[in-house]
């Protein structure tokens, strides 16, 4: 039998505010809302920050790959729990949206890409109810070598609980331009910061008596802007695409389901009537007329026999078909299928093109059986939310996955609140709901995810994933270098741009990839700044020295 613990929720949502005088924790438990107040008692009244709480959980692993949960691990006597957690906000220096990412002509085109990022830095903590550890960065704009505006960028906190379980909350939330740039539109405003990130949550547990032991898996964090009606959520959620996600790659039976009016199809209709509270007057559809809530029609919609055939069918003939293709922000059609009611957004499969608004392919599915007559007809009444630790043992750690992730808007993506499309495509997710360490971090921010050990404090090899390696890479006495001069040192190939070094160093025995400054000297000849002289100049035109790993992102 083998010990392993995993981080619940495998994706955690906090949350952005203004308020300096307290936080409130988001939802724990699936349909629990937050307590409030969510405003502090200043005048009118600032929005409170929201803290996401992660916690361990410890299972044992038999030889055929079962897995049995033992219990939640907290601190005690002879548990010691280090965290760890590396924010990181670089939209920036990502591509223009639609679609965004790196296939698109770059944000603040002109500027050195690594002082776009705003990087939190590994940042760890232990211990119960330890003091803060802030989480910030800075952002420079600079062209030429010369830094135009910078700033420093709150972008959260990490605290710990009375049992020793972490506590990330948002920061507050500050947007500005340090170059005075105006807003011309909802996307790409160049010369802008916010202070929205996402990046990877780690845990190490030492149990006396036995070796220290990572959190397989890890978790992630995100810190998304408020929730402004907490308790009403997307017809699609995010739990919903991620489910999706497992669905078609994970757990490919469940396609097969039979579902469950009481687990699967009420809580579409029930989300599309609470809708209409937060849409504007002439978009309540779903108000007095279309009230699925309404008790005799709640009724008939619940009712598998012929009696409600009729109404289940009128439902889901409503239903846009998903991946129906249209351009991005097209309004539905007047006519069904046509909801839900919202423009079109992006396809995540393709983000060069565009998708009507619709359920996840695994809702729809549900939803067509139901509108069959293929479903368990359970309906008693409305299931009463269960606290957290009120639930059974072996539901708690998908209960805390699961209240996280409803609370996110799922879809359409033009571009999304908390997340954009890179949610519903199964390269993000390395296991069911959990995002996958490797990857750039492009849930929010896009950044630039730094991959080295010195950073990450891992013992693994390093992974060089960045394909701009392996585009521009060639391999010269120890240094990874691209560079039109390239050919004059050992009969490297030359490249057809002259962008900055890529160097290999080692420092301390730990390995990391890094842009190292090169100098074209006037006589065409190279000359490779030291190392000790690359950190002083980065330092010079960050403010304050970095690792290796995000120093050496500047040209020189």
């Amino acid at each position: 039998m083998k010990t392993i613990y995993r981080i619940y929720p495998a994706i955690g949502i906090a949350r952005i505010g203004n308020s300096e005088t307290g936080y409130f924790l988001g939802p724990e438990s699936p349909g629990i809302v937050p307590d409030g107040p969510y405003r502090d008692s200043s005048s009118p009244g600032k929005i409170k920050p929201q803290g996401v709480r992660f916690r361990i959980y410890k299972f044992t692993r038999d030889d055929f790959g079962k897995e049995t949960l033992s219990n939640e691990v907290t601190l005690d006597k002879k548990t010691k729990i280090t965290w760890s957690a590396h924010l990181v906000n670089s939209k920036a220096a990502g591509g223009e949206f639609p679609p965004g990412g790196p296939s698109s002509p770059p944000r603040n085109e002109g500027y050195d890409r690594a002082g776009l990022v705003v990087d939190a830095l590994l940042r760890s903590i232990s211990g119960k109810k330890s003091a803060p550890v802030p989480l910030g960065g800075d952002i420079a704009f600079m062209k030429n070598g010369t830094v135009e505006g910078s700033a420093k960028v709150a972008l959260g906190r990490l605290l710990t609980d009375e049992k020793g379980r972490l506590i990330v909350v948002g920061g507050p939330g500050k947007s500005d331009s340090p170059i005075k740039k105006r807003i011309e539109g909802f996307a790409n405003n160049d010369g802008w910061y916010d202070g929205v990130s996402d990046g990877p949550v780690k845990a190490v547990v030492e149990v006396e008596g036995e070796e220290p032991s990572e959190a397989e898996g890890g978790a992630w964090v995100v810190v998304a802007p408020p929730s402004y009606a907490p308790g009403i959520e997307h017809v699609t959620t995010w739990y919903d695409q991620a489910l999706n996600v497992a669905v078609k790659n994970f757990f490919p039976h469940r396609i097969k389901d039979v579902p469950s009016f009481t687990r699967d199809i009420y809580p579409i209709l029930k989300r599309t009537v609470l809708l209409h509270w937060v849409v504007e007057q002439e978009n309540r559809y779903h108000g007095a007329g279309g009230n699925f809530l309404d008790t005799a029609r709640l009724s008939k919609l619940a009712d598998k026999t012929e009696t409600g055939k009729s109404a289940r069918e009128t439902v889901f003939k409503w239903l846009m078909k998903p991946n129906t293709r249209i351009a991005p922000n097209t309004p539905p059609p007047q006519l069904p299928p046509a909801m839900p009611k919202l423009n079109s957004g992006l396809d995540p499969d393709d983000p060069t093109q565009g998708e009507y608004a619709a359920l996840t392919e695994y809702q729809y599915t549900l939803m067509k059986k139901w509108s069959q007559g293929n479903f368990e007809a359970d309906w008693a009444a409305e299931p009463i939310p269960v606290e957290l630790d009120e639930l059974p043992l072996g539901q708690q750690p998908d209960a805390l996955t699961r209240a996280a992730l409803e609370g996110c808007i799922g879809a359409p993506f033009f571009p999304g609140i908390e997340v954009t499309y890179v949610i519903a495509q199964a390269a993000t997710y390395e296991s069911p709901f959990r995002i996958k360490h490797t990857l750039r971090r492009t849930v929010v921010a896009r950044s630039a995810s730094c991959r080295c050990r010195y950073c990450l404090g891992a013992d693994s090899t390093i992974l060089a994933r960045d394909t701009r390696l392996q585009r521009y890479g060639s391999m010269v006495d120890g240094a990874w270098l691209h560079c039109k001069e390239r050919r004059k040192i050992r009969g490297g190939r030359a490249q057809p741009d002259s962008g900055p070094a890529l160097s290999w160093v080692r420092r301390n025995g730990k390995a990391a990839y890094v842009r190292s400054a090169l100098r074209l000297l006037e006589n065409g000849g190279i000359e490779l700044v030291s190392l000790k002289k690359f950190v002083e100049l980065s330092a010079i035109a960050f403010g304050q020295a970095r690792c290796l790993c995000h120093v050496a992102s500047s040209n020189f």
